[in-house]
């Protein structure tokens, strides 16, 4: 579990500088007896001069980023493969027509184009892809858009619908394999011709011109992290930071029995905003634990706003794929075992309860998750209830989750417009359908499984 605490809001007006904001960070972390084990001051910019006078102080390599002229793309690639380093730059991102493109960044490579797109008769052309026998295959459903995925010798491949009428590939090299990816990338590369390539790499030195070896670019971003400023802190007070974005960031391993957390000061123009990520130490065995330590947090701290982070699934290796398919699939036929049972009717309002009642000893709430106008409800066996009315007069809806993957499928999106909805609060409508319908049938499933 993680997730973000603002534990300061962005004011009006600032009368005080980004400097005088991490002093004084660093003085109440002293004075709460929390052990820092890192610092870290990121800066950001689209322009060299504004960093310019920050050269001094760089002591990390910087990461760059920018779009090469159009030229052609194979020549390109070759070049920076041949004198940037050994292993080729960071990412690429090359657009092929709209929003369609090809990006790699040495472990995976990326295909997004229309179906009728010429991007896959020309990969026809340069692989085979029905020739790599596949030892193993996944099929599964995320919403509404289905995925499938095989596993090779060398890696694997994964292919979607990102949106109606689009297709995209996700190629994957497992550890030792990157040459082969790399050799499928440049052997496409040869028929993509000339155009423009967005390019990310680091580099030890600080450029004074917008060139990438030699070649004209233009910036997009430059990015400085300086490990423990706090040595360098006085000096820095007299750098300008007008048009900067930046960041400080404080490691804290041990905040406090349950919980690590990464402080994050953020600056931008004249604000400042003091952020605490928060994540378990022990997910398992201490989390009932954790949400204790968390509401002693809420209580001792001035925390106003927080929320779990849901985190898209990315599948870099096959078993992330196997993983990511198999929760699906468990949603999915849990969804469909829902879906066939007919949703229920109260009788009259007597049946409404004032309470939740529910079997303790498989269900629980999530203190976190759950809001005002957010309930989230988790049974031991994996499945989640998710009952929200964004608004007041919203009437609500309802949702089943599976380790924080939303699906759509297979399930009834209830709106409690009946007659005996709307002549009652709709909290308790939600408890009733949830406690009467939902939650036994959940129940039922899970002992079908075992």
């Amino acid at each position: 579990m993680q997730f973000v605490a603002h534990i300061s809001q962005e004011g009006p007006q600032r009368t005080q500088s980004f400097w005088d904001d991490i002093q004084q960070t660093d003085d109440w972390l002293a004075a709460l007896g929390k052990e820092v084990t890192g610092r870290r001051l990121t800066i950001r910019s689209r322009s060299l001069r504004q960093l310019t006078p920050w050269e001094a102080a760089i002591n990390q390599p910087l990461k760059l980023e920018g779009w090469l002229t159009p030229m052609s793309v194979d020549l390109t690639w070759r070049y920076l493969v041949e004198f940037l380093v050994q292993q080729g730059p960071d990412h690429l991102l090359i657009p092929v027509e709209g929003d369609a493109h090809v990006a790699w960044d040495g472990r995976l490579l990326t295909i997004q184009a229309p179906r009728h797109s010429w991007l896959w008769r020309t990969i026809e052309e340069v692989w085979n892809p029905f020739a790599w026998s596949p030892t193993a295959t996944e099929e599964w459903w995320e919403g509404h858009e289905p995925f499938f995925a095989q596993r090779y010798g060398w890696g694997f491949m994964s292919q979607t619908t990102p949106r109606p009428l689009w297709e995209e590939w996700q190629l994957g090299a497992d550890q030792g394999h990157e040459c082969l990816l790399q050799a499928l990338f440049t052997s496409l590369l040869t028929r993509l011709g000339a155009r423009r390539v967005r390019v990310r790499w680091h580099q030890e030195t600080f450029p004074h011109a917008e060139l990438l070896l030699g070649l004209p670019i233009r910036l997009r971003e430059i990015t400085l992290d300086i490990v423990d400023p706090q040595l360098l802190l006085p000096p820095h007070r007299r750098l300008g930071m007008t048009g900067l974005k930046s960041y400080m960031v404080w490691e804290i391993p041990r905040w406090n029995s349950q919980f690590s957390n990464t402080l994050i000061l953020r600056r931008w123009r004249h604000d400042s905003r003091l952020e605490a990520h928060y994540r378990v130490v022990n997910p398992i065995s201490g989390h009932e634990a954790s949400h204790r330590a968390f509401r002693q947090e809420r209580h001792m701290l001035p925390i106003f706003r927080w929320y779990p982070v849901q985190k898209t699934p990315l599948s870099r290796s096959w078993h992330d794929t196997v993983e990511r398919a198999r929760a699906h699939q468990r949603l999915d036929q849990l969804a469909s075992f829902l879906s066939s049972r007919p949703w229920p009717t109260p009788r009259g309002s007597e049946e409404i309860p004032s309470r939740l009642r529910f079997d303790h000893t498989l269900w629980r709430q999530d203190p976190i998750r759950s809001q005002p106008g957010t309930w989230v409800y988790t049974h031991r066996a994996g499945p989640e209830v998710v009952v929200s009315w964004p608004k007041h007069e919203h009437p609500g809806h309802l949702a089943i989750q599976w380790t924080g993957s939303a699906t759509s499928q297979g399930l009834e999106i209830i709106d409690p417009t009946r007659t005996i909805a709307t002549q009652t609060k709709n909290w308790r409508y939600w408890a009733w359908l949830m406690t009467q319908h939902v939650m036994p049938l959940i129940e039922e499933w899970v002992r079908n499984q075992d």
